[in-house]
């Protein structure tokens, strides 16, 4: 995590997830600190999730969109979610557990 002070007395917060880095700014130092902790302690704790068994890609798509995607840029990939979300129930409610390759060639295919 690296804080970098901005002009207008602001906070930058970067953290670094794998080759990319995700950045919001703060109006005070001590939420920013926060907030890049949060996210530290969550990309650390990766490997440690367990997936509940009724858990579909859907919440996942949905749990993305909501944690990562307000800090990008470029709003295209939220919009492809989205349409994915939309578009493909056949795949989007199949729980994560059950999901084999032949279902993303599928959704290739369509």
């Amino acid at each position: 995590m690296h804080i970098r002070k901005r002009g207008n007395s602001k906070f930058q917060c970067i953290v670094k997830f794998k080759n990319k880095s995700i950045s919001k700014t703060f109006n005070n130092l001590k939420e920013c600190k926060q907030w890049g902790h949060q996210l530290e302690f969550e990309r650390d704790n990766l490997h440690n999730l367990t997936v509940q068994k009724n858990l579909t890609l859907k919440d996942l798509l949905e749990d993305y969109l909501q944690k990562f995607t307000p800090t990008l840029k470029d709003k295209g990939l939220s919009n492809q979610i989205k349409r994915i979300i939309t578009h493909y129930p056949y795949l989007v409610h199949k729980k994560v557990l059950d999901i084999k390759p032949i279902d993303f060639i599928n959704y290739k295919k369509s």
